[in-house]
């Protein structure tokens, strides 16, 4: 019984009764030869390439006809005695023995790594000859033993550079006279020998990627030419011969230094595809438009300022490509191109277009995108068969109404444009897949996106919205949803909802701001609900938190820490006394120079914006000795407030170094500089409107000025300034899962022990019915941020202990830090 697919089987049949001569099977992960090909001898050619294939049965051998069975790719173990072979070079070297030679159609030596062209005397008959990216630096003077090629390629299209770098090409290549495709794109040909001419039956010629500056003499005369490919070479002009090329049905002069074309160019009336873009073109021939038969013309990144009136002449066109010039307007005769179905019209300077192109009926992908339109043309609304509608990169304010009438799109982009709502009629989109409404202005998902339920990827990104509204669910088809650059601070439980979205992104990628499947991108907002440690967890753990929250019931955490940085002697230890006792004297004999860091937690204070609840703060002093700088990271966390202390009496507070460390630790976190000013003396070498600009996307800077051995008004804005930052960090009154107050409470009680194994944690969450071990980590660093333990958990050494009382764990950091063997 065949194990050919039904579709190769409906394949092989449709092939036959259309009577090509070509059956094209590459790539479709065959074990066998289909036997169904053996029902017709019609087939002169057979790929295979890249199946599984490892036998090359017998009744190959029916096909009188077969000039190829070209097998690349396979692991053949079998082959029968069949010709028209086309081989691997390394099965050819396996079985060379026991093939005939007439059986040998081609080889192919791809990346083989030859510097020179290999003799193959042995095999007359060899028709394709595959010596891409190869290491040929020059051809052998002769080549007689190649003279029955009619393929071959000497490309070079690998990134590395030493492949194939020919530079010229002997007079004895025009020996090969039955080539009928020949490539030779990547090299660095330069010129061409006379002898090529007499190349009478090449039809494909492929010249990308050389250094030609000027088209050779030799390639005009070979007048059987049907497809040639001369783009990424230095062409500064074409000859007028070159009009004489007339069997040309494809035409590729991109990415040249073209400024003008020949008049000979109108000579190829049987070109259907002409690209030339990437030039310097600035006009066109005038009798341009006598190249009836073309369906395809591409003038992208050229210097055209207005469109020559002969191109609307061209009315077989079904592609145009006019991107990337200076185009302000178009005639109202573009309206004459009526096949028109691709129309890129991106990059120009365009403010209007013509009403005659609502007329191009056939037209389904219209690129408009990176123009000056500041409204859109009634006439686009009429293209109803559009499917892809690209409009970034505009000044759209608005849409009109009518704008519901193109309900055949498929893809939409309206990236960056300063647009505030969109019209209802959108909700007519029934067949929106892809929906891009990133750089825009709106402060709300618009009811109508949430309509569209076959979107699968949606793009609202760079906007400003704060909330999201529960009819987002509604998209279920949704597999790609990026928020990116909003104002939200929240994640709502129903997005866990959306089952098709499963990974949470969170961290910015440099240059690539869209959502991959399956994700949600929330990065460069300022989510703090749920935790951020539980945003980092993943979908999982967001979806465990708002389980645990339902299940639990909520409560609020009023908690945060403070962290006190800067200079030796600055102060700090002094603020941090007088903040928790506002008697205190300073300065104060019995206050020494802080060794590590002093932990002191418990300050309390009424909320200020509710005085019927108790804030609590954890108050970190940090020493400021250069040998403790390195153990800084371990303590400086997010989801705290910062006070760097400077003095007036060194002017050399390093508010470089310490504002630089915030920013790349606290993650966000707010920054109170407190300036010291002995006797009131200024502090001279801190510009804070100049430092507030350059961190202000990265933390919000305040300052405050204080003598702190004054008692007054001063040190009591202080005191207040450092409660209304402490109480306004963005998590301050979160709700969180009842039991993890619980738990905390539960650490607080055992603090004495100084520390526990990361198992008796564990175990202390189990029986708050905390069971998944992702809650139970994402518990721990919440506590880590607000000071209340540590657990480093990312450190292999100290994964596993969880340090009730951050003050027992500095102190026998620092001891080893302040002995002399350390300082040493």
């Amino acid at each position: 019984m065949s194990k050919t697919p039904p579709h190769i089987v409906e394949y092989i049949r449709a092939a036959r009764e259309r009577g090509e001569t070509v059956l094209s099977l590459s790539y479709q992960k065959l074990t066998e030869i289909p036997p169904e090909i053996f029902e017709a001898d019609a087939f002169e050619e057979i790929w295979l390439v890249n199946n599984q294939i490892t036998i090359v049965p017998t009744e190959m051998a029916r096909f009188k006809r077969l000039r190829c069975l070209v097998l690349f790719g396979n692991p053949l173990q079998t082959i029968a005695d069949v010709p028209g072979l086309v081989l691997d070079f390394a099965i050819y070297r396996q079985w060379q023995h026991k093939l005939q030679c007439e059986q040998i159609a081609g080889l192919k030596l791809k990346k083989e790594d030859l510097s020179e062209l290999p003799k193959l005397v042995e095999l007359p008959h060899l028709t394709l000859l595959d010596l891409r990216d190869n290491q040929l630096t020059a051809l052998p003077e002769s080549m007689p033993h190649l003279q029955s090629l009619t393929r071959l390629d000497l490309s070079s299209r690998a990134i590395e550079q030493d492949r194939n770098q020919l530079t010229t090409l002997p007079e004895s290549f025009g020996e090969l006279r039955k080539l009928i495709t020949l490539d030779l794109s990547g090299n660095k040909l330069t010129k061409f020998p006379e002898s090529m001419a007499r190349l009478q039956d090449l039809t494909t010629l492929n010249l990308n990627g050389n250094r030609l500056t000027a088209l050779p003499e030799s390639v005009t005369r070979l007048q059987n030419l049907n497809t040639l490919n001369v783009s990424r070479n230095q062409l500064t002009a074409l000859p007028e011969s070159f009009g004489v090329l007339q069997n040309l049905t494809t035409l590729n002069l991109g990415d040249n230094r073209l400024t003008t074309l020949p008049e000979g160019v109108t000579h190829l009336q049987n070109l259907t595809e002409l690209n030339l873009s990437r030039n310097q073109l600035t006009a066109l021939p005038k009798s341009f438009g006598v190249l009836q038969n073309l369906t395809t013309l591409n003038l992208d990144d050229n210097r055209l300022t207005t469109l020559p009136e002969s191109v609307t002449h061209l009315q077989n066109l079904t592609t145009l490509d006019l991107g990337g010039n200076q185009l302000t307007t178009l005639p109202e005769s573009f309206g004459d191109l009526q096949n028109l179905t691709t129309l890129n019209l991106s990059r120009n300077q365009l403010m209007a277009l013509p009403e005659s192109l609502g007329v191009l009926q056939d037209l389904t992908t219209l690129n408009f995108g990176d123009n000056q339109l500041t409204a859109l043309p009634e006439s686009v609304t009429r293209l109803q068969n559009l499917t892809t509608l690209d409009l970034s990169n505009n000044q759209l304010t608005t849409l009109p109404e009518s704008f519901g009438d193109l309900q055949n799109l498929t893809s939409l982009n309206l990236w960056n444009n300063q647009l505030t709502a969109l019209p209802e009629s959108v909700t007519l989109f029934q067949n929106l897949i892809m929906l891009n409404l990133r750089a825009n202005q709106l402060t709300a998902l618009p009811d109508s996106v949430t309509c569209l339920q076959n979107v699968t990827t949606l793009d609202l990104g760079g906007n400003r919205l704060t909330t999201l509204p529960e009819s987002l669910t509604r998209l279920q088809n949704l597999t790609m949803l990026s928020l990116r650059n909003n104002q939200l601070t929240a994640l709502p439980a129903f997005l866990t909802r959306m089952t098709n979205l499963t990974v949470i992104h969170f961290k910015e990628r440099e240059g690539y701001y869209s959502a991959k499947p399956g994700e949600i991108v929330l990065s460069k907002n300022h989510i703090t609900h749920p935790p951020k440690e539980v945003v980092a967890a993943g979908m999982e753990a967001v979806r465990s938190f708002f389980a645990q929250m339902e299940q639990q019931g909520k409560s609020k955490l009023y908690e945060a820490k403070l962290l006190l940085v800067g200079e030796p002697g600055a102060g700090k230890t002094s603020l941090l006394n007088k903040l928790l006792d506002e008697s205190y004297v300073i300065p104060n004999p019995n206050e020494g120079s802080t060794v590590g860091i002093t932990v002191k937690t418990g300050w309390q204070f009424p909320l200020l914006q509710k005085p019927e609840i108790t804030f609590s703060a954890n108050l970190w002093d940090f020493g400021g000795q250069e040998i403790q700088y390195m153990t800084h990271q371990f303590f400086l966390t997010s989801r705290a407030l910062y006070v760097l202390l400077a003095d007036d009496r060194k002017q050399h507070t390093q508010f470089d170094y310490w504002l630089n460390i915030i920013k790349l630790l606290g993650k966000g976190s707010p920054v109170l500089v407190v300036l010291n000013e002995k006797n009131c003396k200024p502090i001279t070498n801190f510009d804070y409107d100049t430092y507030r600009k350059f961190y202000h996307e990265d933390f919000k800077l305040e300052r405050c000025e204080v003598d702190l051995a004054e008692a007054g008004p001063r040190f009591a804005h202080l005191r207040n300034t450092v409660q209304r930052m402490l109480t306004q960090l963005p998590h301050i009154g979160d709700e969180l899962p009842a039991r993890w107050i619980d738990i905390r409470q539960a650490l607080e009680q055992q603090r004495e022990r100084n520390h526990i194994t990361l198992h008796e944690f564990k175990t202390l969450c189990e029986q708050h019915a905390i069971h998944k071990e992702v809650d139970q980590l994402t518990l721990s660093g919440y506590l880590h941020d607000l000071g209340v333990i540590l657990h480093f958990q990312h450190d292999p050494q100290l994964a596993d202990t969880l340090f009730l009382n951050p003050q027992w764990v500095v102190e026998a950091v620092y001891s080893v830090l302040d002995s002399d063997h350390a300082k040493k």
